[in-house]
């Protein structure tokens, strides 16, 4: 068995030195290479399988593959590390893009690797930026610089969300324990982030200095967090009248969906759940994302036809369509459509997905040829974000990806989250459920319940302390049903968002980056 063998050599004594029984690590090329290559891996499991634990310690070997390298190297280890971990998560884009499409899998590849390569980018840039300012034989302090190295970390995950799609950050591998995100709804996800990445930088510290004190900071560290958590997710809130929902479930594939020719067969299946969910009685039955997937009309049949069977139930729908708003262009719709049949809401998505439903960089050919030419062509994007509300509930909506974004919903009167979706594009790959389960922090961060459907995707109702009250995943035309409480008042992450906390991460930042200065 290969020995991945690391030296330690005690700096000398001279007036450069400040640390105390210093040690560095001497480790060969060859060694990092296995260092990065296992970095990739398990940050690749963490990531794609959301395996919690994994990641409050999977950043050693990356942090290893890089100690003491020039901040060039730095990069190209990085950047190795990045591709790795995007193998792990981008390769659905290949049979989405197909299915997207109705083309070859060129342009998925095409895509696959310039996904890769722009997220492997980000890998590099920190490490070239966390070499370039801090090694263990530099004069600030290693707690200072585990603090620069975390708030790096996060900022970067930050700029990185907020100007694409790919929004994978290391938060995202938490949200299958609530008690590990719970500091969300104070900090966002951002809170998150750093804390995992500020306990693997002080175990990496405890490694390559062989002091204990760094490994006691570690677990300090990890043990208060989990204590906060716990004592944010007792916290009681401000629940009103519990909310009965059914969620009308066709689970039809991608493709059969848009077909004109299937029709009938749709509403066929809508008319035998319309007819389960008024069995159920709710108070709101939630169709999908583009669940009437033709330019729809007031008079449209198939919303007549599923009214006419849940009628005297007097449940509110919300539905998604593909919505007329002139000169041949839609908007990807929700529809608040009380028993009577009056239309007394609509919210129009805000975030189009790039390259799908928006050209990239509004570069037109820098969009993809929908397979079904129309409807998806014309797409625009909504101006506002209005407010969903009947029977005293008053909705904060997405649409699909939205959900995958930090979403702060600042006004007091939003009591319960909603999200319409279709995931059968990505039908027999991790996506659904990394959609579900990213979802699960914005319960957290708004502290409200959340009431989620999905077409061929996980759809159900998470609480708001993120725990899973109602879950299901199916290939079959079937009801969810569940309660959901609205909640007033706001949390600190949906009153103030990211300002504070990314304004924070700089100043630690602007003040190691000044501290390096001053001791040069």
């Amino acid at each position: 068995m290969y020995n991945l063998a690391i030296n330690f050599k005690e700096y000398k004594k001279d007036k450069n030195n400040i640390h105390d029984n210093v040690f560095y690590m001497t480790i060969s090329k060859r060694n990092k290479i296995i260092l990065l290559l296992l970095a990739g891996i398990l940050n690749g499991i963490a990531y794609n399988y959301f395996i919690f634990w994994l990641s409050w310690f999977s950043l050693i070997p990356f942090f290893l593959s890089i100690n003491n390298e020039k901040p060039k190297t730095s990069f190209l280890y990085g950047f190795s590390t990045g591709i790795i971990v995007s193998i792990f998560l981008a390769t659905w884009i290949i049979g989405t893009t197909q299915r997207f499409t109705g083309s070859g899998i060129e342009i998925g590849i095409v895509i696959l690797v310039l996904s890769i390569l722009y997220f492997s980018f980000w890998w590099g840039f920190f490490a070239y930026l966390f070499n370039k300012f801090t090694n263990t034989k530099s004069k600030a302090s290693y707690h200072l610089q585990v603090l620069f190295g975390a708030a790096l970390w996060t900022l970067l995950e930050f700029i990185r969300g907020s100007i694409s799609w790919y929004h994978y950050i290391i938060a995202h591998t938490q949200t299958p324990a609530p008690i590990m995100i719970q500091i969300s709804s104070i900090t966002g996800v951002w809170g998150i982030s750093f804390f995992i990445v500020l306990v693997n930088l002080y175990l990496y510290y405890a490694i390559i200095t062989k002091e204990k004190k760094y490994l006691y900071t570690s677990l300090a560290l990890f043990g208060s967090y989990i204590l906060f958590n716990a004592i944010l997710m007792n916290l009681d809130s401000d629940k009103g009248k519990a909310v009965k929902f059914a969620l009308l479930q066709e689970n039809i594939d991608a493709e059969t969906r848009w077909m004109p020719e299937t029709g009938d067969s749709l509403a066929n299946i809508y008319a035998q759940l319309a007819e389960e969910a008024a069995k159920a009685n709710p108070d709101f039955i939630i169709w999908s994302e583009d669940a009437i997937p033709w330019a729809f009309s007031t008079d449209d049949d198939l919303l007549k036809m599923v009214l006419s069977k849940t009628v005297k139930t007097g449940a509110t729908h919300l539905l998604g369509v593909m919505y007329p708003i002139g000169n041949n262009k839609y908007t990807n719709s929700v529809l608040l459509v009380e028993a009577n049949g009056r239309i007394t809401g609509r919210y129009e998505k805000q975030t189009l997905i790039p390259i799908a439903e928006k050209p990239l960089l509004d570069l037109k050919w820098l969009k993809l040829e929908f397979f079904r030419s129309g409807l998806n062509e014309n797409l625009e994007m909504g101006n506002k974000r209005p407010l969903l509300q009947s029977k005293g509930i008053t909705f904060g909506t997405m649409i699909c990806n939205e959900s995958l974004i930090p979403i702060n919903f600042d006004n007091s009167n939003v009591n319960i989250l909603l999200s319409l979706s279709n995931d059968a594009w990505f039908e027999g790959t991790m996506l659904p459920y990394h959609h579900f389960y990213i979802s699960v922090l914005r319960a957290v961060e708004n502290n409200k319940y959340f009431v989620i459907n999905s077409n061929r995707g996980f759809s159900g109702i998470i609480n708001d302390k993120g725990i899973i009250t109602a879950k299901k995943y199916s290939k079959k035309a079937e009801i969810i049903t569940g309660f959901a409480y609205p909640i007033r008042g706001n949390t600190f992450y949906s009153k103030f968002g990211n300002v504070p906390v990314i304004t924070l991460f700089f100043l630690i930042i602007i003040i190691f980056v000044k501290k390096i200065g001053k001791n040069k």
